[in-house]
């Protein structure tokens, strides 16, 4: 939107972001007292969620994680594709930020890959796999606002239940729960058009996980490419450096057998040498005489070589007058 009119002015500026810990400490105070309250020890083991919880350090997503799934109205960014990754391996993954980061439809992808990696695994496979996703909150208002973005996105072609109170459940969770119910039971499954959907699904999988070892080899050609281009790099400089060091080079060496060469004195007789040449007769007598077919010819050639011996204008005359 454009900025108001002056006087008023907006510009960039730092902002602290601040928490009150104090409801989050107490929550964590009540964890650890129902923890520790059970009789089992087994989630004493690194890896265990509430091991993980309670001394596992936020470890760094791996970007070669592949996740088949995600919301397809709200494409991941980034920083979503970072969480989703991490989600992948771990037990745990915390993710903070302002409002409006982007948490809330980070949630959606949560569920999507659930249902992505149980049509697939059904599809490769023929075994089935629940694909339950639990969305819960100590803030009721972030469990309503996933809710909403549901009903916005999916309507009622997709399932999901409300839940929470009593009230909640025996109005809005049962009666869902119902209607999918009778539809299931109402409706004929299309064996043929599952197959190909599966099949299409498993392609479409396949191809996603080959990408990684793709990227993989072009990495390696990548780095094979740039070791060729240093190389020719450093070969054309040689090269340039050889070309500029021949060309400070004297043109004529002074071991040539032409360092003794009278320059000057060459240089005052080309004037006159250039003048003979230009006073040479256009054509060679000699050269025509004995190229004479018939007898009229020689005659005529003969009498032009005698011409041209009475005026001293041959050749070795010519040059012998220059010279």
């Amino acid at each position: 939107m454009p900025l108001p009119d002056s006087p008023l002015v907006a510009k960039s500026s730092p902002y602290l972001l601040r928490f009150d810990f104090v409801s989050y400490n107490y929550n964590l105070k009540k964890d650890l007292q129902k923890i520790l309250s059970k009789n089992d020890w087994d989630w004493v083991t690194p890896g265990h969620p509430a091991y993980e919880y309670l001394f596992g350090q936020p470890q760094s997503p791996r970007h070669e994680v592949l996740y088949l799934g995600a919301f397809p109205t709200s494409p991941p960014n980034n920083s979503q594709s970072s969480a989703l990754k991490h989600f992948q391996e771990n037990p745990l993954t915390p993710v903070i930020g302002p409002a409006g980061n982007g948490k809330t439809t980070l949630l959606l992808s949560i569920p999507a890959q659930q249902v992505v990696k149980r049509a697939h695994q059904l599809a490769s496979t023929g075994i089935d796999r629940s694909n339950l996703t639990l969305v819960t909150s100590t803030n009721n208002r972030a469990v309503s606002n996933v809710i909403e973005l549901f009903a916005e996105s999916l309507g009622t072609q997709q399932f999901y239940l409300e839940g929470g109170r009593l009230d909640t459940i025996h109005k809005l969770a049962i009666p869902k729960l119902q209607a999918a119910i009778d539809w299931l039971s109402s409706t004929q499954f299309n064996e043929g058009e599952g197959k190909r959907t599966a099949q299409q699904l498993v392609n479409i999988a396949n191809q996603l996980q080959n990408l990684p070892q793709q990227d993989r080899e072009k990495a390696r050609q990548k780095e094979q490419d740039l070791q060729a281009l240093k190389r020719l790099n450093q070969e054309i400089q040689a090269i340039s450096n050889r070309i500029t060091h021949l060309k400070q080079q004297p043109t004529t060496p002074a071991t040539s057998p032409y360092a003794d060469y009278p320059l000057e004195a060459y240089q005052q007789i080309l004037p006159h040498l250039e003048k003979a040449v230009k006073s040479l007769p256009p054509v060679d007598i000699d050269q025509l005489l004995r190229r004479a077919n018939n007898w009229w010819q020689r005659l005529w050639f003969s009498l032009k070589k005698l011409w041209q011996f009475l005026t001293k204008t041959r050749t070795h005359d010519a040059i012998a007058r220059r010279i």
